[in-house]
C-alpha cells in the first residue's frame, strides 16, 4: 500500500507543476479547438425524436470536462502570473486509512515589501560621504538617518559593513542573532561589533565608506542573490588553506577507503 501511495504522490506532485506551465495551457486550446473541427465534420445525425444531433451523451461528458480543465488552468496561471501567487494541492496517503489534502499557497516573497520605504545597505568602501547621498539619490531614495537604522535593526537589519549615515555618520547593524553566531568562530567574535548599531561620527567626509538608504528598495538581482547566504566575516589565510585541503580530499576521495562497523557488518547494525 505504500508503494501505492507513493506512485500517487509522485503522480499529483508531477499534475501540479503542469498547471502552472502555461505551454499547458496553450496545447489544451489547440486540443479543445481540434474537438469541435473534428466534430464539425462527422455530419449531423438524428435521433429517436427525428432531431438532428450529431453528439452524444459522452460527448457532452468529453466537452464539459474540457472546458472545466481549462477553466482550472486559466484560474491557477492567472493567479500565478498577476499575484504570483502559486496554489499547491498536495495528496497523500490516498488509498490508505486517512487520505490526507494539503492546499498550500505560496507567494512571491519580493512583493510582500513592494512599494514600502526601508533602510537598505549599498556595501563596498567606495564612497565619500557625497558620493554616498548621490548613491542613494539615483536609487530614487536618501541617506537613512540614525533612527531609520535603529529601526530596521530593531526589525533584524544586520550586516558587517560600515555605511554612510545622516549626519555625517558610519554605522552599520548587528543583530544579536548574527553576534552569537560569531562566538563560535575562533578569532572572529568581534568582527561585526556588538548587538546594536556599530560606529559613529567621521570626522573626514572624504573616508571610503558604504552607504546606508531609505527608500523603496530595489528588486534583487541575480549577482546580489549570492549575498543572502554569504559569510559574516572574511575568511582568514588558515581558513581558506583548509579549505583547499578539503577540495584536495574530495577529488580524490575514490581512492580513500573506508574500514566496516565490525568484520561481519558494514553499516551499524540498528
Amino acid at each position: 500500500m505504500a508503494f501505492v501511495n507513493n506512485i500517487t504522490q509522485d503522480f499529483y506532485n508531477n499534475l501540479n507543476n503542469l498547471g502552472t506551465n502555461p505551454f499547458v495551457l496553450v496545447v489544451l486550446i489547440v486540443i479543445i479547438m481540434v474537438y469541435y473541427i473534428i466534430f464539425s465534420f462527422l455530419g449531423t445525425s438524428y435521433d429517436y425524436g427525428n432531431m438532428p444531433s450529431n453528439r452524444s451523451g459522452g460527448h457532452y461528458i468529453i466537452e464539459a470536462l474540457l472546458w472545466g480543465i481549462f477553466i482550472l488552468l486559466i484560474f491557477v496561471n492567472g493567479l500565478a502570473y498577476f499575484f504570483n501567487i502559486n496554489i499547491i494541492t498536495e495528496f497523500k496517503h490516498l488509498f490508505s486509512k486517512e487520505p490526507e489534502i494539503t492546499i498550500t499557497s505560496v507567494v512571491d516573497q519580493a512583493d510582500l515589501s513592494m512599494n514600502a520605504n526601508e533602510v537598505y545597505h549599498v556595501p563596498g568602501n567606495r564612497f565619500t560621504y557625497h558620493d554616498a547621498k548621490a548613491v542613494c539619490k539615483a536609487f530614487d531614495g536618501e541617506l537613512a538617518n540614525y533612527n531609520q537604522l535603529s529601526e530596521a535593526h530593531k526589525n533584524g537589519a544586520s550586516w558587517c559593513s560600515y555605511g554612510w549615515t545622516k549626519d555625517q555618520l558610519g554605522l552599520y547593524p548587528t543583530s544579536q542573532s548574527d553576534w552569537t553566531k560569531l562566538q563560535d568562530k575562533e578569532g572572529h567574535k568581534y568582527d561585526c561589533g556588538l548587538p546594536g548599531i556599530n560606529g559613529g561620527y567621521v570626522p573626514n567626509p572624504h573616508t571610503k565608506l558604504g552607504s546606508n538608504c531609505y527608500g523603496v528598495k530595489p528588486k534583487q538581482s541575480e549577482l546580489e542573490k549570492a549575498y543572502v547566504n554569504k559569510d559574516l566575516y572574511p575568511k582568514t589565510t588558515k581558513e581558506l588553506l583548509f579549505e583547499q585541503r578539503v577540495q584536495f580530499w574530495k577529488d580524490r576521495i575514490s581512492n580513500v577507503l573506508i574500514s566496516p562497523f565490525n568484520s561481519s557488518n558494514w553499516f551499524k547494525v540498528p
